[in-house]
Order: C-alpha cells, then structure tokens, then sequence
C-alpha cells in the first residue's frame, strides 16, 4: 500500500507537490483511492480467517480454564464437562454483541477507512502537501509508518494509533477474544450451577483499569440476574471466576496434570495443555 502511494506520487507537480490542479491529478486520486479500497479489503480478508480461528481458541480456553479452576475448589467427580461441540463455538463466535457480529465491524471499519483515506488525500491535494507530509498525514489515519520521517509523538504513540484503521481492527480482535472466552466460561459455569452460588467479577488491576470495572471487580452475581458480563467495553480485560459454595482447600493441581488426567489436548482447550507452565488458582482472593 505504501508502495502505491510513492506511484502516485512520482508524477505530482513542482516540488513533488500533488495539487488539484496540476495535470493528472484527478486521474491518479481514482487510481490511488481504488488501490487504497483494494488494500483495505486484502488486510481484512486476511484478517477475518484469523480472528475467527483465535476466537475458538479463546472459547475453549474459557470453557476449559473455568473446568480446571472448579476442579480445584469442588470434589471433581461432582463437575459436568464434555468435549465442547463445533457447532457451540461457531454459535458463540456469530452471535451478535452490541446490535452486531465482529465481521459486521470490521465491515464497518473498511467503510471508515475509506472515508479517512479519502479525507487525507483530498487534504493533501487542497494544501499542496509534498509527498513526505502527505504520507505523514496518512500514516496518521492509517496507524501505520508509511513515511520514512514519521514518528509518532513521544509518550502518545498509543492515542495516536487509536485513530487509525490498524487500532480500529486491534480494539475489534481483542474486545472478541475477551467476549469469546468469557462466553465458554458462562457455559461451563451454566453446566455446573449446582455447585455454585454464582459468578466473580474479577478486573485486572493497574492503573490502567477502567473506573467502571473496577467498581465491579469482586462482586458476585447469579448465573441468571441479568447482570452484563465482561467486556464492558472496547479493550476490555476484565474476566469472571466461578464463586463456588463450599471451596475445598488444600493441594493445588496445575492445568497441565489436570488436562492429562482428563485427556485434554491442545487441539480441544485453545492451547492451554501446550504452555509451559499454568498458575494455580486460588481457593479465594484476598
């Protein structure tokens, strides 16, 4: 896409000024407009198979961490939990969030990131930018370093990108991934409601911590009070931890020998039984 952009460039007008009325001009901003669209829709239909396939994995790994987490506060042979079925996590990826499924969004922020590109580029062309300023002006909405001398301002790289197309697509994956996992947590916990008096809301805590998630962070809800579940918003961390009625304490076992014991494989829990290591949880929280 930046190499599409110094194309369009290299016939500008004096200077290596593009101006709207030096000849040419309005031929090559079609041209340039339509390898913009083009590239828009090659990131996203790259992007969209993967994010599925992560949302899966992000899925079973709820389903399966909350297991594991309950099996170490319950008497296990107490606990429901079964291979999670395809069509469940599929059901669980589609499902709309917020009046809209994740592909919708990412449609909706194709359309966004033409508008920018559109915007910069006619801006450009009104002020007669040279092509390092405009570059500069499109890596801005982009989120992307097009320009060899754009740096982002020192201390606000984040707030910069948070206005372009590469952060657009970032806060839609990750609010995904949290949502997806949350949601094979509820499952789990749904299956195992008898040994549970309901639901934790746990927040990360730093200083980056939401306001409003922070209020929640320890409070315990009923599977069926309506209550929102996690996330609360776009880049959210927050998660839930099964509130379990009578926690047993003693010897904790790790996910990796609990998956062993229950013949649970990478393949089926998102990856979990692959990592090195898996901290223990805790009977309750200080």
């Amino acid at each position: 896409m930046a190499q599409a952009i110094v194309r369009a460039f290299a016939a500008a007008g004096p200077d290596g000024r593009w101006q709207l009325t030096d000849a040419g001009a309005m031929a090559r901003n079609d041209w340039l407009l339509a390898e913009l669209d083009a590239g828009a829709q090659r990131i996203l239909n790259s992007s969209e198979p993967f994010l599925r396939s992560q949302a899966e994995r992000a899925y079973r790994a709820g389903y399966y961490g909350r297991a594991w987490v309950m099996a170490n506060l319950v008497a296990p042979e107490s606990l429901r939990y079964g291979p999670v079925p395809q069509e469940a996590v599929a059901a669980a990826i589609n499902a709309p969030y917020e009046g809209s499924t994740w592909f919708m969004r990412f449609g909706d922020a194709r359309q966004d990131f033409i508008r920018r590109m559109r915007r910069a580029v006619a801006t450009s062309q009104a002020q007669g930018d040279p092509i390092g300023k405009a570059m500069h002006r499109l890596s801005q909405e982009l989120g992307w370093n097009l320009s060899p001398d754009f740096r982002f301002p020192v201390g606000h790289r984040r707030a910069v990108r948070l206005t372009g197309l590469t952060a657009q697509l970032e806060r839609i994956a990750r609010s995904e991934l949290i949502r997806t996992s949350n949601i094979g947590m509820e499952a789990v916990m749904r299956e195992n409601r008898d040994v549970l008096t309901g639901w934790e809301w746990i927040a990360t805590q730093d200083k980056r911590t939401d306001p409003d998630c922070a209020k929640l962070d320890g409070r315990v809800f009923k599977l069926d009070s309506g209550q929102r579940r996690p996330p609360l918003h776009p880049m959210c961390r927050c998660s839930q931890a099964p509130a379990v009625m009578n926690p047993m304490l003693g010897p904790r076992e790790t996910y990796a020998d609990w998956a062993a014991k229950q013949n649970i494989g990478g393949a089926e829990d998102g990856g979990l039984a692959g990592t090195k290591a898996t901290k223990a949880p805790q009977a309750k929280r200080e």
